[in-house]
């Protein structure tokens, strides 16, 4: 038959191709989500991520590189290290205090940036809490309201769960608030006591 072989040999040359960039962004994938949390939890420690940032956005370079084919891209996993990625990277320019980056900026979807800040206030209850643990209640107030602020930019995301599933992260994005607001006044009525 004509063109049969010819025909199987093209799309088995494109299947494999896909195969190994499938492997290949899968594998480099749970490397930028294990780095991810190194990142994390160094900027809950010590804030010092001079070490591990820079492997992680080394790694995400190279699995951005793979995501020039948009079926790469669209990936599950992908998906997932871009959305880790984004959390990592928008908490510590908010620690830091520095402007944030966009997504465009990031090289990553807008839905990965979008549920990467929602995951942003976990992140800063975490950090509330420690300062609250060590007494100090000024940082710990002071955290809050960038808290709120990213809360209220998470809240504006009105999009079907199909562009990005934004409801889900809003509904915990709310439950972290509530039980925050309530940890710090509490905190602070302990505080007046005190006096």
């Amino acid at each position: 038959m004509r063109g049969l072989d010819e025909g199987v040999s093209s799309v088995m040359g494109e299947l494999s191709y896909l195969e190994e960039g499938r492997e290949s962004a899968m594998a480099l994938s749970r490397r930028v989500i294990r780095q991810t949390k190194a990142v994390i939890h160094d900027m809950h420690t010590s804030g010092d991520v001079s070490s591990t940032l820079p492997e992680l956005r080394g790694t995400m370079d190279g699995l951005l590189e793979l995501c020039r084919d948009p079926w790469i891209r669209t990936l599950g996993p992908v998906q997932d290290a871009m959305c880790e990625y984004c959390e990592a990277v928008l908490f510590v320019s908010m620690m830091h205090g520095e402007e944030l980056p966009t997504h465009a900026d990031l090289g990553v979807t807008a839905a990965s940036w979008a549920m990467g800040l929602a995951d942003c206030e976990g992140e800063i209850r975490r950090a509330v809490m420690t300062r609250l643990m060590d007494g100090d209640l000024d940082s710990a107030m002071g955290l809050f309201r960038m808290m709120e602020e990213v809360h209220n930019a998470v809240m504006l995301f009105d999009v079907p769960d199909g562009v990005a599933p934004m409801r889900r992260k809003q509904d915990i994005a709310r439950g972290i608030m509530d039980k925050t607001r309530s940890d710090l006044t509490m905190a602070s009525i302990m505080d007046v006591g005190r006096r």
